[in-house]
């Protein structure tokens, strides 16, 4: 039994940046012989054991045979004597396809250093077209190997059109979708993965919303690839949560109604805290304009619509998402900052005072309203 470091962590370990997860293949052995030796396994379809120590994933090499159109449907032989070569070969891109053994040798039947060294990330072969998930892949390590010059091959760009032109999108699971929008979102440059999406036609057909919002915009510069990226460009930051990203992604195509926020994170299962920091920040995006010069009974009720005293954090993305949207609004700065500082002046106002004097529910919530209001006011 021999085991072999692969995949992402090699590719990371030959680029010389941070590893983040080492993920192992392990040739000659059985599902039987890995439990027997105290690993744990997990997954049915694709089984995986974790290292009872160190709790790295380990998989059996495979021979993967397609019996149907969705990402679970197939036909897997973990016969011990599958050989290395056979496993890397049915993997997505070619730099994922390198395996290091314990002396640092590589192993590397796809090119995948002459890949690394080109800076190209390429399909292997017919293979990548079992699992449609990989456009998403593929534009999603575009985003986030760019910073490092990476570019996708022209040849793979087409394979996934085809692919797209046949109706595979529909196979994939949303949550998976959802996955690798995450990881490009947080990248250096996450406005990559929209565009390589809509390179191969799958922004149209997964993400509608945003491409309705840039479609005369990408029909008028059809012929100038650099005008076309810049479309996708949000202001450059190194603010990385994705709660944050996707707002400014929302305000960037002008998706500003609730429906289609809606819409959009129903379709790949976004997490509800992230789509109300969206929703919030493109519905009262205008409302805080000059809110420095607003009334404090005006700021109040803005922070009661957004249930600010119950969800804090709101306001703190927001401020920095309107900080960050890059407009020609003036006062863009006096605006997130004061919107952040009239919050935290007036957040940990009580009603102790209120409940003391045993109002009810309802006349709780007018004292303390009326309290910040007054309270408020001293600063404006």
């Amino acid at each position: 039994m021999n085991k072999y470091l692969v995949g992402g962590a090699v590719r990371d370990f030959i680029l010389k940046i941070k590893i983040r997860d080492r993920d192992w293949l392990v040739i000659g052995a059985t599902p039987k012989m890995m439990i027997d030796k105290g690993y744990f396994q997990v997954g049915k379809v694709f089984p995986i054991f974790i290292h009872p120590i160190s709790k790295e994933e380990y998989s059996l090499a495979r021979i993967e045979t397609k019996i149907g159109k969705k990402n679970i449907d197939f036909n897997n032989n973990y016969d011990n004597k599958t050989i290395l070569n056979e496993d890397l070969k049915r993997r997505d891109i070619t730099i994922n396809s390198i395996a290091m053994n314990k002396y640092g040798n590589f192993i590397d039947p796809c090119n995948g250093l002459r890949d690394i060294k080109k800076r190209v990330i390429r399909h292997i072969s017919s293979v990548f077209k079992e699992d449609p998930l990989r456009i998403f892949r593929v534009a999603s390590f575009a985003a986030r190997l760019l910073h490092l010059n990476f570019y996708v091959s022209k040849k793979t760009i087409l394979f996934m059109k085809n692919m797209i032109k046949k109706g595979d999108l529909k196979y994939i699971k949303a949550e998976r979708i959802w996955k690798e929008t995450r990881k490009a979102l947080i990248s250096n440059n996450p406005h990559i993965y929209f565009y390589i999406l809509n390179k191969c036609g799958a922004l149209k057909e997964t993400f509608p919303e945003i491409y309705n919002s840039i479609k005369n915009k990408l029909k008028y510069n059809k012929n100038n690839e650099k005008a076309i990226i810049n479309i996708f460009k949000i202001r450059k930051n190194s603010v990385f949560n994705v709660s944050v990203r996707f707002a400014l992604f929302c305000l960037k195509f002008k998706i500003n109604k609730v429906k289609l926020i809606k819409s959009i994170c129903t379709r790949i299962k976004i997490p509800n805290k992230i789509a109300n920091v969206a929703i919030v920040s493109t519905l009262y995006y205008d409302h805080i304009d000059n809110i420095k010069y607003r009334s404090s009974k005006y700021i109040i009720n803005i922070f009661n619509k957004i249930n600010a005293w119950n969800r804090p954090y709101i306001v703190k993305m927001m401020s920095i998402i309107f900080f960050l949207h890059k407009d020609k609004k003036k006062n863009k700065f006096s605006n997130s900052f004061f919107l952040y500082k009239y919050f935290y002046l007036i957040k940990n106002i009580d009603f102790k005072e209120a409940i003391k004097k045993k109002y009810d529910k309802s006349s709780i919530n007018i004292a303390l309203n009326n309290k910040r209001i007054l309270y408020l006011n001293k600063f404006l």
